[in-house]
């Protein structure tokens, strides 16, 4: 039961801290009624308009209760221009200018029932008072002269009016104590409240005197703010004139046809975060003044045909947040012609239907993020003529064809999960997300010049690097050359995917995007990206392999123990085990990475390497591997030559003596230079722009896209030519040297991996 308050003085009456009292409605209407503003001292909130208020269009702030109370009240004059007022009684009641509805005995009565003071319009002027004086309403005529004066004459009668209607519209008489009435500062007793009869100009003071505050509630004027109760449904007996009901977070779940008739004012309907299942049909019909709609975070499962039928005048419609929302039915937004935006997130929608959205003739954004969206009709957006924005973010399988799009003549901007959307409507201004660093709409590659170093690299590391095997495989086999065969294969598998690359480029041109969401989930895309990381990180390893070999035999010639085949076979063997381990691990079921699958599906070149400021699923492993292990190798592949160089010369300065020496350093720093310049090359200009990129700097995507297609593969294509091919002429060199040698005994150590063999060390016999 609701219970009901015996008090009616007090009922929606608010009392100022300067001692006045005055009716709830008169808060928060952006004009101090109280002598000290007590009226409006919280209305304000965090800059914007309090739960009980109306906000204006031109964003003041009225008390909620002046919504479609007839009155204009907003400067702009908002809160009556699209109201729906109700019919009057043709043979009851006067219809005022204002659309108010009054009894027919109003009529010419010498007050003004209607608000607008229409009802005493066109009235017998015999019934009107005679110049400068005041007809009271018990029909006696005074002088003006007593207007708002309160005097006793001495037979302790009250002059002027003996009903005391001349203290009315009395504007700057202060009443402490007593009740205010509405647009004046006239005052009447509290006990005059609610005693049936009008003291008041407009009758205020009998205002609300029906008005019942359920239980657990709080209520200001038409303002019903229930939240945080256990509600199963909305109490019976609530104000048929309210404003506002504020339901969220209860239980409610049981809509009926009926459960909003009554409330033909309501502005404002909260029943978010409620166990709402299912909304009838029509059940909004007589809301014909509402503006909002709060029914986010619910259970709903469908929305039905016909739904929002009525609202004629909602604004604003939150749907968001019901996760088991799985089907909107055609023309289930009917009648929502003002609605200029709609948000349907987080939600579990996987079909729009052909004409899903019609009725919303004015929507210019449209939210549709966090959903299972898989097959849009082509017809799904048709009469939207006027949408701007569309937002399909977040819905990983969704598919439909670019007439979906087309007919969106107005929208300025688009958000999915797949560029290929973009290309369906390429006069779009902003379209997100962009291309990637390297595709078009046409093409896979779409720079000529990247196109033309993908073919001329990739044929470069896989024939030159196919070379070195066949090559090395007739010498015979020692620990250096062991190395050198594994470093070739590393190398031998980045010109293969380079290659595959290209070959897919060419299959697909002309009308890659189309098929870009296939490739860069398929196998084959996977296969590559495994390919290309095992590459990259074995070639790193082996190379670190092969410096602490050089390393080890330079530095300590004379040591006993040797780095033989042995140990040579188990670190090789350990860098491949290595290398596979870091490219299957993303590609595993695992949730770090996104659940598996879609590591190297972040561009159609199928890499993961990290060198933007975005943070996809498993960001931080590509950044320890490319950014952290890789530096710290080339770190250890510098140090190590520097090294070398330094006890190389020290040895031939100490056997040589210097001038002898110095062409021998000579040569030996260039190649030491050529060494760490190729590797510098390549993964010094990637550390960079990694850091940078975590920094929170912006890496332009034409960088990235140079990174992969020239820097990363430039030492796979460069290598053979470096510890190979040149290798041959240097032998020759070499041989022809130690024909002329009589006096001493050459040694020939082989200092690097690149080429870098033949180095005389001549000591004296």
């Amino acid at each position: 039961m609701v219970p009901v308050s015996t008090n009616y003085s007090t009922v929606g009456v608010f009392e100022c801290q300067s001692g006045e009292f005055l009716l709830e409605q008169e808060l928060c209407n952006s004009i101090s009624d109280c002598m000290d503003g007590s009226d409006e001292a919280t209305c304000i909130q965090d800059g914007d308009c309090s739960a009980i208020s109306f906000r204006c269009e031109d964003n003041t702030c009225v008390a909620m209760m002046s919504y479609c109370d007839f009155e204009v009240d907003c400067p702009d004059g908002s809160d009556e221009t699209s109201c729906v007022y109700p019919q009057c009684h043709s043979n009851s009641e006067f219809r005022c200018d204002s659309g108010q509805c009054i009894p027919l005995s109003g009529r010419c009565n010498l007050i003004d029932e209607c608000k607008d003071g229409s009802d005493e319009l066109n009235c017998d002027k015999s019934r009107k008072s005679v110049l400068d004086s005041f007809v009271c309403k018990d029909g006696m005529v005074i002088s003006n002269s007593h207007l708002c004066v309160l005097d006793i004459d001495e037979h302790r009668e009250m002059r002027g009016c003996r009903d005391a209607s001349h203290l009315q519209n009395c504007e700057n008489f202060a009443c402490p104590g007593l009740y205010k009435c509405r647009g004046s500062k006239t005052c009447t007793h509290l006990s005059n409240r609610c005693n049936g009869q009008r003291e008041c100009p407009q009758g205020d003071d009998e205002w609300l005197c029906d008005f019942h505050c359920p239980s657990g509630c709080q209520c200001t004027g038409l303002v019903i703010l229930c939240p945080g109760g256990q509600w199963t449904r909305l109490p019976i007996n609530l104000a048929s004139q309210a404003r506002k009901l504020d339901f969220s977070n209860n239980s409610i779940s049981d809509i009926k046809d009926s459960t909003f008739s009554v409330f033909e004012n309501l502005g404002e309907l909260i029943l978010k975060r409620n166990l709402i299942a299912d909304i009838p049909a029509q059940c909004f019909t007589q809301l014909r003044n509402l503006y909002l709609l709060d029914l986010s975070f619910n259970s709903l499962v469908i929305l039905r045909t016909k739904t929002f039928v009525g609202l004629g005048n909602l604004l604003t419609l939150r749907l968001e947040g019901n996760p088991l929302m799985s089907e909107v039915q055609p023309g289930a937004f009917l009648g929502l012609s003002r609605l200029p935006a709609l948000q349907i997130s987080h939600a579990e929608l996987s079909v729009l239907h052909a004409n899903t959205f019609e009725g919303l003739d004015m929507l210019r954004s449209l939210d549709l993020t966090s959903n299972q969206l898989s097959n849009v009709h082509s017809d799904a957006f048709v009469n939207l003529d006027v949408l701007e924005k569309l937002n399909l973010t977040i819905n990983p399988r969704l598919s439909m064809a670019s007439s979906c799009l087309s007919k969106l003549d107005e929208l300025r901007w688009l958000s999915t999960d797949y560029y290929k959307h973009c290309c369906y409507v390429p006069q779009i201004e902003n379209c997100f997300p962009p291309p990637d660093e390297f595709s078009s709409c046409e093409d896979l590659m779409s720079n000529a010049v990247l196109k033309a170093f993908l073919w001329t690299l990739g044929l470069m590391a896989f024939i030159c690097n196919l070379f070195v095997l066949a090559w090395r495989a007739r010498e015979k086999m020692t620990v250096y050359s062991f190395c050198v065969i594994n470093l070739a294969l590393a190398d031998f598998l980045m010109g293969l995917y380079m290659v595959v690359l290209a070959s897919v480029d060419v299959h697909y041109m002309g009308d890659y995007i189309e098929h870009a969401d296939a490739w860069q989930h398929s196998v084959m895309c996977t296969l590559l990206g495994i390919i290309a990381t095992v590459s990259s990180e074995s070639s790193v390893f082996i190379l670190c392999v092969i410096s602490a070999d050089r390393f080890y035999k330079i530095v300590f010639p004379l040591h006993g123990a040797r780095f033989g085949m042995r140990r040579a076979k188990m670190c090789v063997g350990a860098v491949w085990a290595l290398a596979l381990l870091i490219a299957l691990l993303p590609v595993l079921p695992i949730g770090y990475f996104g659940g598996g699958g879609d590591f190297y599906a972040r561009s159609g070149v199928c890499l993961s390497l990290h060198i933007t400021n975005e943070t996809p699923a498993g960001w931080q492993f590509s950044v320890a591997i490319f950014h952290g292990v890789n530096f710290t190798s080339f770190v250890f592949i510098f140090l190590s030559y520097c090294y070398i160089f330094f006890e190389v010369r020290r040895s031939a300065n100490a056997a040589l003596g210097r001038q002898q020496a110095s062409s021998a350093e000579i040569a030996l720093a260039r190649r030491l230079i050529l060494v760490v310049a190729t590797d510098f090359l390549c993964w010094v200009p990637i550390n960079i722009m990694g850091m940078a990129a975590l920094g929170g700097a912006t890496i332009p995507g034409v960088a990235y896209a140079w990174v992969v297609v020239f820097l990363l593969p430039l030492n796979s294509a460069i290598n053979p030519l470096l510890y190979t091919i040149s290798s041959i002429k240097l032998r020759k060199k070499k041989s022809a040297d130690n024909n002329h040698t009589t006096e001493t005994t050459t040694k020939t150590l082989d200092l690097s991996f690149k080429g870098f063999y033949s180095l005389p060390y001549t000591s004296t016999v």
